[in-house]
């Protein structure tokens, strides 16, 4: 059949199967088996079904599947090396191996600004986390725990919750950004709705463009039900970002198989130091900020811990 779309390759699989059953069941009937028709029928409810536990029912599962998944995210071109495999081409579009690191830094350049500039409002004199100063332990089972927490961190984290909140409260043009006069509030402001909207907003773009710094920069590609399922502070199990060997560790849980039986494997990789810092940062600064800032709406709620 040749390469083909997806699509097109099922049509064609399928038509070969179906012309092999039909060309058995004329055999038989030539040779006294009954006709050709019932023949067919017979063969398709034992082996052509979907339900049915046979190697067809499982291809035709799959089948299934994989022609859902061409449909909604598998596109119309291919990327393709070429034979010294340095240059990986798509479309009109061609990224060279040793562009890689330019880009790895642009990013993490990129990435650096909009955590420091805008999310901590370009705050001087605050004292920057590192994996290899922190500490985190494996025994602490304690739902909403985090490295944070861990009392040899204390003399490194102490204040970093309330950092930026100081920070807004002692800068006039950030506090212009933030406060509205409130006439019913004993202190005669309340914190801006936009303001805090438009905060929110950009550290969604940041976690956005984060992710795709940690995903190219740091081992074998995440799925999304992994990826998407990363922790950073216990729930009823450990989180997936952890401090181990004086790096910031990722660690998720994936399966191959479609029925998710049997055991799980293991994806373990390490950031790159700087990136590490990055998230490191923003966990201890940023978030207290967003919980605070969470609360204005909702008195009770806590931030997911995805």
């Amino acid at each position: 059949m040749g390469r083909a779309a997806p699509a097109k390759m099922t049509v064609e699989g399928n038509a070969l199967v179906e012309l092999l059953f039909f060309f058995d069941s004329a055999r038989k009937e030539k040779d006294g088996g009954g006709e050709t028709l019932a023949q067919v029928k017979q063969y398709c409810e034992r082996y052509l079904q979907q339900t049915v536990e046979t190697p067809m029912g499982e291809i035709l599962r799959w089948g299934l599947l994989l022609f859902r998944v061409s449909k909604d995210t598998v596109g119309d071109h291919e990327a393709f090396w070429d034979e010294s495999e340095q240059v990986l081409t798509y479309e009109d579009v061609e990224w060279h191996m040793d562009q890689i690191p330019t880009l790895l830094e642009s990013e993490y350049r990129d990435r650096r600004r909009l955590l420091y500039d805008n999310l901590m409002f370009g705050v001087t004199g605050i004292l920057h986390m590192h994996a290899w100063t922190l500490r985190d332990s494996a025994n602490v089972d304690t739902v909403g725990w985090d490295f944070t927490q861990h009392s040899d961190n204390g003399h490194l984290s102490m204040g970093a919750g309330m950092a930026l909140l100081t920070a807004i409260e002692r800068s006039d043009p950030i506090s212009r950004l933030f406060l509205v006069d409130a006439r019913q509030s004993s202190s005669g402001l309340a914190w801006s709705k936009s303001a805090l909207a438009t905060y929110e907003a950009t550290v969604q773009d940041f976690l956005q463009r984060l992710s795709v710094l940690v995903h190219i920069s740091s081992g074998q590609p995440l799925r999304e039900s992994e990826f998407l399922a990363m922790t950073w502070r216990n729930t009823q199990r450990r989180p997936s970002i952890t401090l181990c060997h004086e790096r910031v560790m990722i660690h998720v849980k994936y399966h191959k198989g479609q029925q998710q039986s049997g055991r799980y494997k293991d994806n373990v990789r390490f950031l790159a130091q700087p990136i590490g810092d990055l998230l490191l940062d923003y966990i201890d600064y940023v978030m207290p900020l967003r919980q605070i800032f969470l609360r204005q709406q909702s008195p009770k709620a806590l931030l997911s811990p995805f």
